[in-house]
């Protein structure tokens, strides 16, 4: 069993004395970072604190606001635009350009990014760093992302439900020295990732528009009426009565699709479900829950895990190259879907939890992976 023993004089200072904090594969960790040469990261960067709130009087034009699932992939993705701060929803963070940004929520979801906007706003679980030695964005985002520093932080967070690393852990690690003299090659390397990230978003939004045109469906716009009516025997037959279900909206959409010819998912996809099963840590098959499923990719950076042992007894989907992953659960996620590949697992084997369903494609299905995944993310889906 993993084990730590350390001196009394390293609690001091610390308010902690769980056993996780000092997990040995941290304390390792923090040995081989303290071996380099370099300084705290409060030598380079500070932690902005600058924020916003609803009533404030600041005129805002088309500035965007960033949610921690924005930073999911490594970039920060959409985020929504505000033109007042009423839209705001609730207290934000202020951000500038090549700020780096943070979530000290969940640390193993590595919501990591560098923001590109001018001014933009984020929430107030993200760390904002700012330089204050001209060092380079680029090489905080690579180092925060980095296996050792991750590990530092997931064993530094406190809670069970919302666990979260204290910024004072952060801020107090050593930035190599090393680093500092790769900063222009880490730069580059970085900025290259961004510029493949946005040819990645324009190539999908190209395909998006050619779908949504074959539908008839490209700059479509809803019509906003404030009631409608159904049938009692629609009712019955769905067994529901909230207003949501019987929006005309989603009939405007069906009938302009019915027009073009439907084809059933289930006649060319099998649609596979998991189930509620014991996880265990160490385990050789890790399991993608929804928030692995990201706006660009899934991440394979799991929090839960479980033996080769329980998947096969409880008989668990193993996902397949080009599984389309659906969330059909889950505030904020519900719908969003993405397709897994097999070169991007590292030779892992990965299941679902009970929220996610996979869609495998048939062998004799019309239907290709890539554009149900479109059609899912869309406004359609």
């Amino acid at each position: 069993m993993a084990h730590s023993i350390i001196q009394k004089s390293q609690l001091e200072g610390q308010n902690r004395l769980d056993a996780e904090f000092y997990h040995p594969d941290k304390l390792d960790s923090l040995k081989i970072l303290n071996r380099l040469k370099g300084e705290n990261l409060k030598n380079y960067f500070t932690n902005v604190s600058e924020v916003i709130t609803p009533f404030s009087k600041e005129e805002i034009n088309n500035l965007k606001v960033y949610d921690l699932t924005d930073a999911l992939g490594f970039f920060l993705e959409e985020g929504k635009k505000i033109t007042s701060p009423l839209e705001l929803g609730s207290t934000k963070k202020i951000l500038q350009q090549n700020d780096v940004v943070i979530s000290r929520l969940r640390s193993y979801l590595k919501e990591i990014s560098i923001v590109k906007d001018e001014k933009a706003f984020g929430s107030t679980e993200f760390i904002v760093l700012r330089s204050i030695k001209e060092v380079v964005p680029e090489i905080l985002f690579i180092y925060l992302l980095s296996n050792k520093i991750q590990v530092i932080l997931n064993w530094s967070q406190d809670g069970t439900n919302h666990p979260r690393f204290n910024e004072e852990a952060l801020m107090n690690l050593t930035l190599p020295n090393i680093l500092l003299e790769k900063d222009k090659e880490i730069k580059k390397g970085v900025r290259d990732a961004f510029l493949l990230s946005d040819k990645s978003r324009e190539l999908y939004q190209q395909a998006e528009n050619l779908l949504l045109e074959k539908l008839g469906l490209k700059n479509f716009q809803f019509e906003n009426d404030l009631f409608f009516t159904t049938k009692l025997s629609e009712v019955k037959s769905v067994n529901r009565i909230d207003a949501d279900y019987f929006m005309p909206k989603y009939e405007t959409i069906l009938d302009r699709i019915s027009q073009k010819g439907i084809r059933v998912l289930a006649d060319n996809f099998d649609i596979i479900r998991s189930k509620n099963f014991v996880y265990k840590e160490g385990g050789v098959v890790g399991v993608i829950k929804t928030k692995q499923v990201g706006k660009q990719n899934l991440k394979f950076e799991v929090e839960s895990e479980t033996s080769q042992e329980i998947s096969e007894k409880e008989k668990l989907p193993i996902m397949k190259d080009n599984d389309v992953v659906f969330a059909s659960m889950g505030v904020g996620s519900l719908g969003r879907s993405n397709i897994f590949y097999d070169f991007e697992k590292n030779e892992r084997e990965f299941t679902i939890d009970s929220t996610l369903r996979i869609f495998r494609k048939k062998t004799a299905g019309k239907i290709l992976p890539e554009v149900l995944n479109v059609y899912l993310n869309s406004i359609v889906g």
